[in-house]
């Protein structure tokens, strides 16, 4: 469940939805696992009701990764950063009602920006060095949420290399591959 970096990749200025890294997560995985995709351009923490309308969706699964924040903390203040892992927290705690209180769930960290690779358009949205630094300082609180939710934690910070984005906040093709070989690499050790 996420954004616009789970949806596909961003190519001018459209998305490829088959240039993902949820579908090269499940090729890296010999396709033995179906990763239903639930990204969706600009989500942000705050959306129950896609959250809702996504699990009505997908009525069975086995384990939930959220991978969000991004959208929010273009309005860099402490209060939004908090409102991030109060929202998580919710979507958290409605999966585990709906699905199950065993439910595996695991919770990413942004990657970043390319800072300096932004584009005028996006940069000028608020994806800038403020960002930047409030996507720094979620990581900690992400993996503590975790740690207190009994969920995996999988950091991304730093994985996409700078010129693997297309426009300084979605990753290109290789981009997504970088995020993909990352999740798979954690999800073989979490699920040891």
């Amino acid at each position: 469940y996420g954004d616009s970096i789970t949806k596909g990749t961003y190519i001018d200025g459209k998305y490829v939805a088959t240039h993902n890294w949820v579908n090269m997560f499940d090729q890296l995985s010999g396709d033995k696992i179906h990763t239903l995709n639930g990204g969706r351009s600009g989500r942000k923490t705050s959306d129950m009701a896609g959250f809702e309308l996504t699990m009505n969706r997908y009525r069975t699964v086995d384990h939930l990764i959220i991978f969000l924040g991004v959208n929010d903390l273009r309005v860099a203040t402490d209060a939004v950063l908090n409102n991030c892992v109060t929202n998580v927290q919710a979507l958290v705690n409605a999966a585990r009602e709906r699905y199950g209180a065993s439910l595996k769930v695991t919770l990413m960290s942004s990657p970043g920006l390319s800072i300096g690779n932004v584009s005028p358009r996006f940069y000028k949205l608020g994806y800038n060095e403020k960002e930047q630094g409030m996507l720094e300082k979620l990581r900690p609180l992400y993996q503590k949420l975790a740690s207190d939710l009994s969920c995996s934690y999988i950091d991304l910070w730093g994985v996409v290399s700078t010129g693997n984005y297309t426009d300084g906040l979605h990753p290109n093709l290789d981009g997504q591959k970088q995020i993909a070989e990352k999740v798979w690499q954690q999800y073989q050790r979490l699920s040891k």
